[in-house]
């Protein structure tokens, strides 16, 4: 089974997360194993609590999860230390602004890290499900 981390975001202000509970909860459906950081929702409201009942294993720390992690859910670009934590051939996905960020690119492709830019995504009808810009 894949595994996937969500960690709790760092930037100040931020009070978002990857996926809610619900989401959790489908994705383990698929058969993923979702590690979600303790305390990566609280901002958004949601308590460590509603991830465990949706399945979700919540670690203290998310030490060691980047180098096993097969996919990484973010809602900004991770600091550039869990960067280099990631191991080839994982998948990033977030709200990553490539465009001005060339050493995030350049980190991610020297690691073999793939990598989706959710904001790129087109902003049409049959792709309404996945805009994460409203």
């Amino acid at each position: 089974m894949a595994e996937v981390l969500i960690p709790r975001e760092r930037d100040s202000g931020e009070q978002r997360v990857a996926a809610t509970p619900e989401t959790v909860r489908r994705l383990i459906s698929k058969g993923l194993n979702l590690q979600v950081e303790q305390g990566a929702g609280e901002a958004a409201g949601y308590a460590d609590a509603d991830f465990a009942a949706a399945g979700a294993v919540l670690p203290a720390s998310t030490d060691g999860l980047w180098a096993t992690s097969d996919a990484v859910l973010c809602v900004n670009p991770p600091a550039p230390e869990s960067l280099a934590q990631l191991k080839p051939g994982a998948l990033l996905a977030g709200l990553l602004s490539p465009y001005g960020a060339t050493p995030l690119v350049e980190a991610l492709n020297s690691r073999r890290v793939s990598a989706l830019a959710l904001e790129l995504l087109p902003r049409i009808s049959r792709a309404q499900s996945m805009d994460v810009l409203s």
